[in-house]
Parts: C-alpha cells; structure tokens; sequence
C-alpha cells in the first residue's frame, strides 16, 4: 500500500489501541482488513515502539515524528528533540500547576522537552496537521502525559476537532474525541487565536 498509507494505518490503529473504547470488538473491526501476517506485523511494530520509546527508561522520545521527518514528506521544518531539550524558556515549566501550551505543537516534541522538567504538567497542543496530531496524541499518551491536541483549519485557525488524554476508570491513559465545547483549548481559542509564539501559558 506504499509507506505513507502504512504510517496512516500505523497511527489510526495505535490512536485505536489507546482509546478509551472498551468495546472488544473495536479493535477487531478495525484489524478485519488486515491478514494474519499484517496484525503480526503491527502487534510486533506497536511493541518494537514503544521499546523505542522508553530507550534507557527515561522514555520522552519523539520515535514517531522522527520516523515521519526521515522517512516521509512533512510539510514543515522540525527542529531536532536535543534543540528542544536545551531551550531556556522551559525552566518555566517547574511549577506543578502549569499548562504547557503550543499553538503550532507539531508532534508534541516541546511537550516532550517540557515533560523533563516537570511530568506533571497538563499539555495543550494545536496544530493543522493530521499525522502530527496523531503522532502528539501517542506521544501524550505512550509517556502518560495529559492534556488536549486539536487539529486546526490552516486558513482560519478554528478547531476542527480536539482530542484529550487523560486516565480512565482504570486508572489507564486513554485518548478520547472530545466535544468541542468540552474542551479546554475550544474555551480558550473561541473567537480569537492566541500567540502562536508563547510556549508557556497559565490558563
């Protein structure tokens, strides 16, 4: 099906996997058009991911953006995650009450810088890119970060959807599809589109 649709898949069944969806059959009916050897394939990747991802145990790894940056065409320049890392603007990010706030978050790799400095802060990312949207998700959730990501029109700067992580009743990180008015970013960004520059913001 070539890379790109793969990727897709990847991201959709791994957005999938993570939802707060109990239903035990929502996963299947989105595997039933894969074959034996493609579900293999996927549960070996998925793993394979998030071993990737917690590297030494200190985890924070944008495994998914860069795979998508090498490997794909994105439709922007991304700085490198050890550019992230250093940027003084996070030492901010100690208090435990913040939110973290990137209104052009990418694949969430400022939220992964921030999340050094403090786990405990509530992330909230737009961006008007899907596969980036996606990706910030699983990097949220596959770290057990918290917060919003939206997908934003690119020619007015509305939400077009915004999705949360946040724990279930089992005590799970999960990505739910939140009704705009429920969401935090939607009340925030109604009306107007604040500075896309500002990185830390107390809501």
């Amino acid at each position: 099906m070539g890379l790109s649709q793969a990727f897709s898949r990847f991201l959709d069944t791994a957005i999938a996997l993570n939802s707060d969806n109990d239903d035990p059959m929502y996963l299947r009916n989105i595997l039933i058009d894969f074959s034996k050897e493609e579900r293999y394939l996927f549960i070996e990747t998925y793993f394979s991911l998030l071993e990737e991802m917690a590297g030494t145990g200190s985890g924070l790894v944008d495994v998914l953006g860069e795979f998508f940056i090498q490997n794909l065409e994105s439709p922007v320049w991304i700085a490198s995650q050890a550019y992230h890392d250093m940027l003084p603007g996070l030492l901010n990010c100690k208090e435990p009450a913040t939110r973290v706030t990137d209104f052009d978050c990418n694949t969430g790799r400022r939220f992964l810088a921030a999340a050094r400095f403090n786990p405990n802060l509530r992330f909230y990312g737009i961006d008007t890119f899907y596969p980036f949207v996606r990706i910030a998700l699983l990097n949220l959730c596959l770290n057990g970060l918290y917060g919003e990501i939206a997908l934003a029109n690119a020619f007015n700067s509305s939400l077009i959807s915004v999705y949360s992580v946040d724990l279930n009743y089992k005590s799970k990180p999960v990505i739910r599809n939140l009704i705009l008015g429920d969401s935090l970013l939607y009340q925030k960004t109604e009306g107007r589109f604040p500075d896309a520059k500002k990185l830390v913001f107390n809501f």
